[in-house]
């Protein structure tokens, strides 16, 4: 997650991580400078992701909850940042741009 992070605030995003109430939270809230509210809601599947819930819960219920409150979202696995983490950014840097009003 930290290289996420890292990488997003080096292509000029700005991120925080753990956003949310209650079990309803981001790994990474994302928007572009100056945007009024968060673009993007990154998932991560870090062991606390494994914790919540069973699988109906962490891909179905919890993604369309946050769809459904407006909220862009989308679920990267860690086995995907280990083996492609620049790919994983272009992923979530074209998911922002498209987002830009």
């Amino acid at each position: 997650m930290k290289v996420l992070a890292a990488g997003l605030r080096a292509r000029g995003f700005e991120v925080a991580t753990d956003v949310g109430a209650s079990h309803l939270r981001w790994d990474l809230a994302v928007r572009s400078p100056g945007a009024p509210g968060y673009q993007l809601g990154v998932l991560v599947d870090t062991p606390a992701h494994y914790r919540g819930g069973d699988a109906l819960e962490r891909y179905v219920q919890r993604p369309g909850v946050l769809a459904a409150a407006g909220w862009l979202t989308t679920l990267v696995l860690a086995k995907d940042v280990h083996e492609d983490a620049a790919g994983v950014l272009r992923r979530l840097e074209a998911a922002l741009r498209a987002a830009s009003p």
